[in-house]
């Protein structure tokens, strides 16, 4: 073989996956916006699609990649094909559902990573998919204690404390309302509280935020409302006895 086959073979080799796997899928997506609802084809809702973060939002999705928590989750809804059953039946995987009559989670849209610096779609799932984590959480609260002492809540959880995003101080005056409560060793002292940090804070809030609930537009492929049934006509009155 000559050194001109060999050059042209390891082109080949490192130029067609990458064609492949970054060329065309950028060149399919980069051209993408935010689409609007249109009442008159059907859709029920208004607005635009993908719904836009807020300020706090976008900074907890940085804060999320500075503390790794892309390394351990994932955040996409796969279909079938892509993952054995699916993830769209998975009980929790969307909103809260019954394991006997599971409601059926939207999948992951390219639309769905719109705005953002970078997706959050992760490697691997050593913690559960974030999708739709807002769902999981009832209060801000309740968030923030899991973030400071996972394994309170799980005993059996890997996820490691983010305890560097809170501290604990010396009650001063009045307790502060965003103060947490949580047990076990890492528990604050007789006159001590733990407070989140705005970095925390702000994880919080975008993590809330993970809802996948917005419906796709019909322009879209999003699925047209059911249209309603008619109401059964009234009975008809019996004639009175004479």
């Amino acid at each position: 073989m000559s050194l001109k086959s060999l050059l042209f073979g390891l082109l080949a080799t490192f130029a067609a996956p990458w064609l492949v796997l970054v060329v065309r899928p950028y060149s399919g997506m980069a051209h993408l916006a935010p689409v609007a609802y249109d009442e008159e084809a059907g859709d029920e809702t208004k607005g635009f699609f993908p719904p836009t973060r807020s300020a706090d939002q976008a900074r907890g999705q940085l804060i999320y990649f500075q503390q790794g928590c892309v390394q351990c989750h994932t955040q996409v809804i796969r279909p079938q094909y892509l993952g054995g059953d699916g993830d769209e039946f998975k009980r929790n995987w969307g909103e809260a559902q019954d394991a006997l009559a599971p409601k059926r989670t939207r999948q992951t849209a390219p639309y769905d990573y719109l705005g953002d610096s970078f997706a959050a779609i992760g490697e691997r799932r050593n913690g559960p998919d974030l999708a739709n984590a807002g769902f999981r959480f009832s209060t801000r609260q309740a968030f923030l204690e899991h973030l400071y002492n996972p394994q309170a809540r799980y005993d059996w959880s890997s996820c490691p404390s983010q305890r560097h995003l809170f501290s604990k101080r010396t009650i001063q005056g009045q307790p502060s309302n965003l103060a947490i409560k949580t047990t076990g060793k890492h528990a604050p002292n007789e006159g001590e509280e733990i407070v989140p940090s705005t970095e925390a804070l702000d994880l919080v809030d975008y993590l809330l935020a993970l809802k996948r609930n917005a419906p796709l537009p019909i322009s879209l492929g999003g699925a047209k409302p059911t249209p309603a049934a008619p109401a059964a006509p009234a009975p008809a009155l019996a004639a009175p006895v004479k």
